[in-house]
């Protein structure tokens, strides 16, 4: 399992949510 990866894109959405 890539916890990394999966991490990365839901602070990328939340970024984009963010913005």
């Amino acid at each position: 399992e890539n916890l990394a990866a999966a991490r990365e894109t839901i602070r990328a959405r939340v970024t984009e949510a963010f913005v």
